[in-house]
């Protein structure tokens, strides 16, 4: 009878176990380090909160002419613009998106989705 060839050493398994433990404590640091240290990087648009309703109801709006602009798609949808849609364009940076696309944004954050420029409130 022949002997048996010996087991496999288990270091395969065990690298790739430090491996992945590694990258768990990498993620965790990297994660929870704002709570160690107490800083914070969010920007001032995510502290600003959306528009109210009320706001966004009064924004001014118009249906969509062919010739009305260049720009050919809505970067909130990324669908492009028909003739007789209801459009908004961003007054600081004149982007134009959908009307329903624009308001479900700006109930969100206060700012340009192409160019982030800030929404200005009178």
């Amino acid at each position: 009878m022949l002997p048996l060839p010996p087991p496999s050493p288990p270091f395969p398994f065990l690298g790739i176990g430090v491996l992945v433990l590694v990258y768990l404590v990498i993620f965790y640091l990297l994660n929870h380090e704002d709570h160690i240290t107490g800083h914070d990087e969010r920007s001032e648009e995510e502290d600003r909160p959306g528009l109210s309703m009320e706001e966004i109801g009064q924004l001014p709006w118009f249906y969509f002419h062919v010739s009305t602009t260049s720009s050919t798609s809505c970067a909130v949808c990324l669908d492009g613009f028909e003739a007789g849609e209801r459009c908004r364009s961003f007054p600081v940076c004149n982007h134009m998106f959908h009307a329903q696309c624009i308001d479900l944004w700006f109930a969100r954050k206060p700012s340009c989705p192409t160019c982030r420029s800030p929404f200005e409130t009178k």
